[in-house]
């Protein structure tokens, strides 16, 4: 924390006195009438698919709730990830449009082939979302909660998952029905509108909503205007039976930036490098998820899944210096198909009880695209290929209750990978291919007292090699890695909650970046990271909690070297891995009169990045601090105020960097960001 600078200092105290200020009238009061958010209690399904308590899994575990959210004042999934210990967040051009999640060390353009994002369970990393995670195309008002789960849980999940998992769990509809009618309006133009229904009628539950956001945008040409509809329908088939069905539709249109110099940096981050730049996307997702209770300790699981992406881009390779070279991608079509069975069996063996997981998983990806060149103002031809993807799995999961105190996992996990590309204008190029993998997981959970656990595990993770914008190629070889974790989650007294996590991963085949033409995907050979996560709460009063948060990465190359432009051999062993920020503290404060008026003041800190390999360059670190008010007016209004980059810091969340130039190329964070709104429950 040493390396924190002066204003981030000065904003730390601000935070601290703020809630000096909160804390003061009611230093006496009880903490009992508030409840804690962080919650070791509360229950999670991602870690072990099964329904466990925070503190009953042996992984690192955080969780976001929908009221956090509304608190938060988010309009999108990036801002409330942004805040999520451990994940480091990309939000490439201000608006929740292009994202990159970072986790456990992998960052930069391969991170979201790292980390699985989920919707209800169901895996929405797929080839159509090119190099971004979809969470442009998630309503965040739809949202029950946020799963985290940190370390690789390829014994469960397969592939994308060497960095972990983020599970968002959609919002099942309650109680008598009721529509929220929410108007936002923001700096840059910003306008969000929402509309939600919901209910529960008998055997029916009902969710839906309906969200318009457009706006400007912080720098010239990142206007966007984006539609968010989601539905989900939970049907109670019988006492053993439910159907849960999902529907999500998106229509974005949204426009990019690009990166600038460091001289267009220092003179106006707010400027764009590249005016014409744009990128559409129309999705559309159904699942389905059936459930039945087959015997009293047993139950099965469906699912069914489909989506199709519709994709449009127009892009300015725009690393410096320019080079002119403009991708143009007219049409872009990624469907994906899937179905996935899984038992959970209760038994008891020599008196011993167990809890059995097993299923399998069958899943479809296809990606189609018509794209074009213009170098140097003349337009290559018409290329046109498409790519195949096919995922076999079989998974197994046994939870052993060993003793009172200690409770053992082991799971292991089959994937079949096949690959089929086609090019249609050079059938030279066409290739299949096939790789698979075992995935094994062992953990140990041990009680040391009735408010404390500890535990340990071990895991084997595997991603098949893949590039971002190809979902495949026969030039890579497949990343794996060996994680070891230990950690302990405590609740002492009724005001405080904590975890600690240490981990250390051994990479083989690590992806990164190509360092010459920062465009396209390499092994680096291998590559270890290991780290420190601290998650708390604390229960001040009963008006007042405050978070503290922190995290230490070290990502570091073990053997890596390659060649520069120039035939000269570069060596990065034991260098700093790129994109990767060591450290990362979040704190805030949390206010709640139990009257209607609710405030959040947080502060974010984020230490330096190297923008290459061989650590000659580095984008500086940066605080940035966050506030917000909500208050009842009535019953059924709610007025809301948020203030995002509350001091208007001028820092980049990513920036390239070429080498050969000693060029820096930007990608400028917003500025101070204010939205005010009015929501009205019928």
């Amino acid at each position: 924390m040493k390396k924190m600078n002066q204003w981030g200092k000065k904003t730390l105290a601000l935070a601290l006195t703020t809630g000096m200020i909160f804390s003061l009238p009611y230093l006496g009061a009880s903490a009992a009438e508030k409840e804690i958010s962080f919650d070791l209690e509360q229950i999670v399904v991602t870690a072990t698919k099964t329904e466990k308590k925070v503190k009953d899994v042996p992984a690192s575990v955080s969780v976001v709730t929908a009221e956090e959210i509304e608190k938060s004042g988010a309009n999108n999934l990036a801002d409330v990830l942004k805040k999520v210990n451990g994940l480091f967040v990309v939000d490439l051009y201000g608006n929740g449009n292009d994202t990159r999640i970072g986790l456990r060390g992998f960052q930069g353009v391969n991170a979201n082939q790292n980390v699985q994002v989920q919707v209800d369970g169901i895996s929405v990393n797929d080839q159509g979302q090119n190099i971004a995670t979809a969470l442009g195309n998630i309503n965040v008002a739809s949202v029950e909660r946020i799963e985290v789960i940190k370390g690789p849980a390829s014994a469960l999940y397969g592939a994308n998952s060497i960095g972990g998992v983020v599970n968002i769990i959609t919002k099942k509809g309650e109680g008598k029905g009721k529509t929220t009618v929410t108007a936002k309006g923001g700096s840059f133009s910003g306008k969000d509108y929402l509309l939600t229904n919901s209910g529960a009628d008998n055997n029916l539950a009902y969710q839906f909503s309906y969200r318009k956001q457009d706006g400007d945008g912080y720098r010239k040409n990142s206007d966007y205007d984006d539609k968010l509809l989601h539905s989900r329908l939970d049907f109670n088939l019988s006492d053993k039976s439910s159907l849960e069905l999902l529907l999500d539709h998106s229509d974005r249109h949204f426009r990019m930036p690009g990166t600038l110099t460091q001289a267009q940096y220092d003179l106006d981050p707010r400027i764009a490098s590249t005016p014409d730049d744009y990128r559409n996307v129309k999705e559309n997702r159904f699942a389905a998820i059936h459930k039945s209770q087959i015997t009293n300790d047993a139950t099965l699981t469906n699912k069914f899944f489909y989506s199709k992406i519709d994709q449009q881009i127009r892009m300015d390779f725009d690393v410096p210096p320019k080079n002119d070279w403009i991708y143009h991608l007219p049409k872009s079509e990624g469907k994906t198909f899937g179905v996935e069975s899984q038992i959970n069996l209760k038994k008891q063996i020599s008196g011993v009880n167990h809890e059995f997981i097993t299923g399998v998983l069958y899943k479809k990806e296809e990606l189609s695209k018509d794209y074009f060149n213009v170098i140097g103002g003349v337009q290559g031809s018409l290329k046109s290929n498409t790519l195949d993807r096919t995922t076999k799995a079989l998974f197994l999961q046994d939870e052993i209750e060993c003793s009172s105190r200690i409770t053992m996992s082991a799971g292991l996990r089959y994937d079949k990978f096949d690959f089929d590309y086609e090019d249609h204008k050079n059938s030279n190029k066409n290739y299949k291919s096939s790789t698979n993998s075992f995935s094994p997981k062992i953990a140990l959970n041990y009680k040391v007292s009735e408010k404390t656990n500890a535990y340990c595990s071990i895991a084997k993770a595997f991603k098949p090699p893949s590039d971002p914008k190809l979902l495949y190629t026969n030039n890579l070889e497949p990343e794996e890695a060996w994680n070891y974790e230990v950690g302990v989650k405590s609740s002492p007294n009724a005001r405080l909650n904590y975890s600690l996590a240490l981990y250390r991963m051994n990479i083989d085949n690590l992806v990164v970046l190509d360092p010459i033409d920062l465009v396209s995907s390499r092994n680096a050979g291998k590559a270890h990271h290991q780290g420190v996560e601290l998650e708390s709460e604390y229960l001040i009063n009963q008006r007042v909690s405050a978070i503290l948060n922190y995290s230490y990465m070290q990502a570091k190359y073990d053997k890596y070297s390659y060649e520069d432009d120039y035939g000269n051999l570069q060596i990065a062993d034991k260098k700093n891995i790129e994109e990767v920020p060591k450290q990362m503290f979040i704190t805030g404060l949390r206010y709640d009169d139990q009257r209607g008026l609710q405030a959040n003041l947080d502060l974010r800190w984020v230490d330096k990045q190297y923008m290459d390999a061989m650590n000659k360059a580095s984008l500086p670190s940066y605080s940035v601090v966050d506030m917000g008010l909500r208050k009842k007016i009535k019953d059924n209004v709610t007025a809301s105020l948020n203030i995002f980059n509350l001091f208007d810091k001028k820092y980049a969340e990513n920036a390239h960097y070429n080498t050969d130039v000693k060029e820096y190329g930007y990608l400028p964070a917003n500025g101070r960001t204010t939205w005010a709104g009015i929501s009205v429950e019928f």
